[in-house]
């Protein structure tokens, strides 16, 4: 199988969305050191509407515990994209934004209690069994959006963290299509309209390129000149639900729209856009979520009406993008595998370094998390010989 759950996590109360905050990679096939336990490559975070976080392993290990502080609900969640620092930034719906940062340690055992083991005569558990890492989380500062032009809160409707050219940025977006970018240390830094009237509904980020969506409307957010650019992408009529930037072409945009077809953008410079590839129709049924890892591309329909309202969850290949319709490339099929499931409210994709890629589900009630392992091989074509060094022998 390509799909292969590596566990089931039953919750006691409601978590209501998740992501994947990723940690360092030391990019090693070796294995760890004699005495020492393999760091996690990344760390599953789960919110609850009370305010209360909990962070997971790629095993399904529950790592710690702790609650966000707000005084209202919790609306969103966002994690550092890059390894430098561990960062999660959580927002309730009245502009409070609350930071904090993840330490990620192997748990040792002190002095002491090794020697208390040692003179112990009584049975004891091994100090390997149980978690082998530890994870703590500190509060680190709190700031707020600003007020609107007449006082009144902003309401946020999305909140994403980025990095462009080393400087790291919270972008906010809110109810009336505006930005807020605020610094590393929760400095305001600007201020600007997405020139959509309409909700930020959401923001992805990868590298340096952050994507917002709005009323079926997708551009860019350009932290560099601190301004939005709408993408408009000709003979493309439908209504955007999803757009991401593929994970190994940053020119290449993935897109769903309202009727579930699947269509890859080319968008030169984040302002040229044109049709790159459109998927067959029905490969997928709307609404579908997009995520990106290493020569697919994975489509999920979290209820989908055809499958009996189960969830659906596709892999399709993308060595079909850019090639033409007598490519022997495009002889594979275009879906390489389909899995039916239970519904699902929320979803998380992790790409991993000489690993499966890690891929959860979190069920359509909140309370099971279900952690799965994609194992996948993209074939890449070995070049033709055409004899350019070859020299004669004399």
């Amino acid at each position: 199988d390509f799909l292969v759950s590596k566990a089931v996590v039953r919750q006691e109360e409601e978590i209501a969305a998740i992501a994947f905050l990723p940690l360092r990679n030391t990019r090693s096939a070796s294995a760890a050191p004699s005495g020492q336990v393999a760091m996690p490559s990344t760390l599953l975070v789960a919110s609850q509407l009370d305010g209360t976080l909990r962070l997971f392993t790629p095993s399904g290990e529950l790592a710690t515990t702790f609650v966000a502080g707000h005084d209202t609900p919790l609306a969103h969640v966002a994690v550092s994209p890059v390894h430098d620092e561990y960062v999660i930034a959580t927002s309730d719906v009245g502009g409070i934004i609350r930071v904090h940062k993840v330490s990620v340690k192997q748990r040792r055992i002190s002095k002491e209690d090794r020697q208390a083991r040692k003179s112990s005569v009584v049975d004891k558990l091994s100090q390997h069994l149980g978690s082998q890492v530890n994870v703590t989380v500190q509060f680190h500062r709190r700031f707020r959006v600003p007020n609107g032009t007449e006082g009144v809160p902003i309401n946020v409707t999305a909140i994403a963290m980025a990095s462009q050219q080393g400087t790291k940025y919270f972008v906010v977006g809110d109810v009336d299509g505006n930005f807020t970018i605020f610094t590393r240390n929760g400095t305001l830094d600007a201020r600007f309209s997405s020139g959509i009237p309409h909700p930020i509904e959401s923001l992805s980020v990868h590298l340096g390129s952050v994507v917002f969506i709005s009323r079926g409307s997708w551009g860019f957010v350009d932290l560099e000149k601190m301004e939005a650019r709408r993408v408009v992408c000709p003979r493309f009529e439908g209504t955007v639900l999803t757009a991401m930037v593929d994970s190994q072409q940053q020119a290449r945009v993935l897109v769903s729209d309202d009727a579930g077809d699947i269509w890859v953008f080319n968008t030169q410079n984040k302002r040229q856009c044109k049709i790159e590839h459109r998927f067959p129709r029905n490969t997928a049924r709307a609404p579908v979520d997009l995520a990106s890892i290493r020569g697919f591309a994975l489509a999920l329909t979290p209820r989908s009406s055809a499958a009996g309202g189960r969830s659906v969850l596709s892999a399709l290949n993308m060595s079909h993008i850019g090639k033409k319709r007598d490519d022997i490339a495009r002889a594979v099929p275009t879906v390489v595998w389909r899995r039916h499931g239970p519904p699902v409210r929320d979803w998380a994709v992790h790409k991993r370094y000489l690993q499966g890629d890690l891929v959860v589900l979190l069920s359509e009630d909140g309370l099971e998390i279900e952690f799965f392992e994609v194992l996948m091989q993209v074939y890449i074509q070995p070049q033709d010989d055409n004899f350019g060094n070859f020299k004669l022998p004399v």
